[in-house]
């Protein structure tokens, strides 16, 4: 064979057996990578198998949560966190919403608000995990069983009490609704409106068992005004204890005699209010939240067609400051009544709820954002007033305005059945001889230096308007043989005179006076008048004008003159503190009209 066509042979055998080892390598490759892809897709197929039992167990722990504590489908979604996984804190939030507990906001850093109810009402289980899996039913389902068996009432943090809290004067502003003009009053920096006006403006009041709602009627003209019978102005006012709203607005309100008085910009949910000079227009709003929920006590009510995230915010004082609580709804369904917790705790505060109302509202297909701090319900003055006088009631809070005066001196040694070191109260002196003091209601005899007496106490220089004076004395039904009655009110160093009209006391004349040092005090109690004296002293030098005796030495009189009783020698600059001897001194054109004015037998009452 010849020599090219070997080596032409050796050349095609050569690649021939190249292109086997391509071709086996190729074989072999083909083969690995479908070896990689059936592994691959082994492990998505397991990584798919684990999720599915993943959800499938998660699916199983929330319908059996689900199931168990009775809450909505959409309700119950509402309360899963964004991770799709239920957690320690969103069921802590389900078990409060189906038991209607509040949350309890404690001094513990970064407790959960609903887990810390929840151990306050003995229902939580300290073991469950922050994660809920299929493995811990059981200790699921004894805390949900510890639920079930709860028998405590819901957690709610009080309203207001009816505390005292000033006087009501009359506003200078007025407010004008609807070309009627009305009257406001004015109390704590805040005005106010009558309720019995807010009827004839054509707001609907309906009352329920503890509350009471007021609702504009729509296209409704306003009514005559009522007028005025009784004056409120200078009449101690006391907060309502029963909630209003109005509208979606939770307001305090307050209560002054027979009328109801409403924060006037409590009134905001329906109006926008306009002020020029010294009168406030109303003018109706269009769009208000009161077309999308109705806020009642316990509850936010879905009543549009819409679904509906709404934010609701509460407000609370703790007594030294203003809390807000703000809570999201999402997916409030129409015709949907949520649950609403209105109640804060703070360990050790006593807490009071003021007010609730609507923050915001947001649907597809509009978002509105409420004013609602502009609503009135922040009113630090009155509740710093409420923190002051909530314990006091009506009687209490006026014989705190006018407390009674006692002397209380202090036993130097022991006489007359008394102890060295005892506190006794001292009624009367005889300068320089002896203390008549007081116990058990007997008024007893005892030596000049065998007491201690106390210097004068400071006197109340703040007046009260003359219509509570009125009231006071009113309130103790005091009886007089005479149209008058004389008061001497020792805490202020000021006498009154009241005149009997139409059954009931009126002020006639306010004076200031001088009553006796506490060395030597004026004797309290009730007394009447049994003489008139011109003048005396003049054996002494001087000469008291005036005076109505009312027993052994002790006379309301004029300050002193000299002996002709031309000129007035001293006592004219005391007046107004305690300076006499134990008898009431008057300036001398008071004593002079108490002594033409004032018959025998005249009330006379000394506190």
């Amino acid at each position: 064979m010849p020599k090219k066509k070997r080596i032409y042979l050796a050349g095609l055998l050569c690649l021939g057996l190249m292109g086997y080892t391509i071709e086996a390598k190729q074989v072999e490759k083909q083969e690995l990578n479908s070896e990689l892809q059936v592994e691959e897709e082994l492990y998505e197929q397991v990584e798919e198998l684990e999720g599915q039992e993943e959800l499938e167990e998660a699916w199983q722990i929330d319908q059996k949560i689900q199931e168990a504590l009775n809450i909505e489908p959409i309700r119950f979604e509402s309360f899963i966190s964004q991770e799709g996984v239920i957690n320690q804190s969103d069921f802590a939030r389900m078990l409060c919403y189906t038991l209607r507990l509040s949350p309890l906001y404690t001094q513990v850093p970064d407790e959960d608000p609903y887990i810390a109810s929840l151990k306050k009402a003995g229902i939580w289980n300290d073991a469950i995990p922050q994660q809920l899996t299929e493995f811990d039913q059981d200790i699921i389902d004894q805390c949900i069983q510890m639920a079930k068996d709860y028998k405590g009432e819901s957690l709610s943090t009080s309203f207001f009490k009816p505390t005292p809290i000033g006087f009501m004067q009359k506003s200078t502003m007025r407010v004008k609704v609807n070309e009627q003009i009305y009257p406001m009053y004015y109390l704590s920096d805040v005005n106010y409106v009558r309720l019995s006006d807010l009827r004839q403006i054509g707001f609907e009041v309906t009352s329920y068992e503890d509350y009471m709602h007021l609702i504009l009627k729509e296209n409704t003209e306003a009514l005559p005004k009522v007028p005025e019978i009784k004056s409120l102005t200078n009449q101690v006012t006391t907060l309502h204890t029963e909630k209003i709203y109005i509208g979606n607005v939770l307001s305090y309100a307050l209560k002054c005699g027979d009328e109801v008085l409403i924060p006037l910009r409590g009134l905001s949910e329906y109006y926008d209010l306009s002020i020029e000079g010294e009168l406030c227009t109303l003018k109706e709003k269009y769009n208000r939240s009161t077309h999308y929920i109705e806020l009642a006590p316990g509850f936010v009510h879905n009543i549009s067609d819409e679904i509906i995230q709404v934010q609701i915010v509460s407000v609370f004082w703790n007594g030294k400051e203003i809390i807000e609580d703000q809570f999201t709804i999402q997916e409030l369904m129409p015709d949907e009544y949520y649950p609403l917790h209105e109640g804060l705790y703070a360990l050790n505060q006593e807490v009071v709820h003021a007010s609730t109302m609507v923050a915001e509202i947001q649907t597809d297909t509009i978002k509105m954002v409420v004013p609602y701090k502009s609503y009135g319900q922040h009113t630090e003055s009155l509740l710093k007033s409420y923190t002051r006088h909530q314990n006091e009631t009506l009687e209490t809070y006026m014989n705190k305005l006018f407390p009674e005066s006692k002397i209380i001196g202090t036993m130097k040694y022991d006489t007359k059945g008394f102890k060295k070191g005892e506190k006794v109260e001292v009624w009367a002196a005889e300068d320089g001889y002896y203390y008549y003091l007081l116990k058990e209601g007997k008024k007893i005899e005892v030596p000049w230096n065998s007491v201690s007496i106390p210097p004068n106490p400071t006197v109340c220089k703040e007046q009260v308007p003359n219509e509570v004076i009125e009231g006071y004395v009113n309130s103790k039904q005091v009886k007089s043989k005479t149209p008058y009655f004389i008061w001497t009110d020792l805490y202020r160093q000021r006498t009154y005179v009241f005149e009997n009209k139409g059954g009931s006391w009126k002020l006639l004349k306010s004076m200031p006076t001088s009553t006796g040092n506490n060395k030597t005090p004026t004797p309290t109690g009730e007394f009447e008048v049994q003489g008139y004296v011109p003048a005396f002293g003049m054996d002494k030098g001087y000469r008291c004008k005036n005076a109505l005796h009312l027993f052994g030495d002790y006379l309301y009189h004029s300050v002193m003159f000299d002996v002709g009783g031309r000129y007035v020698l001293g006592g004219q600059g005391q007046l107004g503190e305690r300076a006499s001897h134990g008898c009431l001194r008057l300036s001398p054109e008071n004593s002079e009209w108490l002594y033409q004015t004032i018959p025998l037998g005249t009330k006379v009452w000394i506190r």
